[in-house]
């Protein structure tokens, strides 16, 4: 297999939604569950954050596409290492991504997962999501939606516009579908993983 489609958008942008819909549309999505399945992906995403030549097949080997964190830390080297793949930036309003954030993931990315006995997934964490994402600043309101904005930013600033969607999971299946080429279910667009329902 190979990455057809790159998840640039960050976690708590609809991409449970999304993992779920693309593999109604028969992809295999890579997501930062497959991570907590996996535990051993998360030393190999550290070394991607040290190796410029990192082989990505070692992770995505299995894997048509890939959303949230780790991987969307990594969007400007997936696109360079899979050139045919698309690009899929998922964005929200930012206050209330972050809101969402702060009472999600907030706490497991800043402060550390307890329930990691070998403290490779809070490293991974560190590294890849609250270093390379987040600036070093996983707490401050106004420097994290700064960060956030920055990223969506330099997405739509890097990738060309034919090769990019900019997706609202509230938007449903019709431009998601017409940019994969893809012909809409007939079922209704997963609505997963909302702030009340998050574990």
């Amino acid at each position: 297999m190979s990455l057809q489609l790159i998840g640039a958008g960050w976690g708590r942008t609809g991409t449970v939604s999304l993992r779920s819909a693309l593999a109604i549309l028969g992809y295999t999505p890579h997501h930062m569950s497959e991570v907590f399945a996996h535990p051993e992906q998360a030393e190999l995403f550290v070394q991607a954050a040290d190796d410029p030549a990192f082989d990505w097949q070692r992770i995505y080997a299995d894997y048509t596409a890939t959303l949230d964190w780790p991987g969307c830390a990594f969007w400007r080297e997936l696109a360079d290492a899979y050139p045919e793949a698309k690009v899929l930036l998922t964005v929200r309003d930012p206050a209330q991504w972050f809101d969402s954030y702060s009472s999600t993931i907030y706490r497991p990315v800043a402060l550390g997962w307890t329930d990691d006995p070998t403290g490779s997934w809070n490293d991974m964490a560190r590294r890849v999501i609250v270093e390379r994402s987040l600036g070093g600043e996983p707490h401050d309101r106004r420097q994290v939606i700064d960060a956030f904005r920055h990223h969506n930013a330099a997405v739509r600033a890097t990738i060309a516009p034919e090769r990019l969607l900019v997706h609202r999971v509230d938007q449903g299946w019709g431009p998601l579908c017409e940019f994969l080429g893809q012909p809409v279910p007939d079922q209704p667009f997963p609505h997963l993983n909302t702030r009340g329902t998050w574990e």
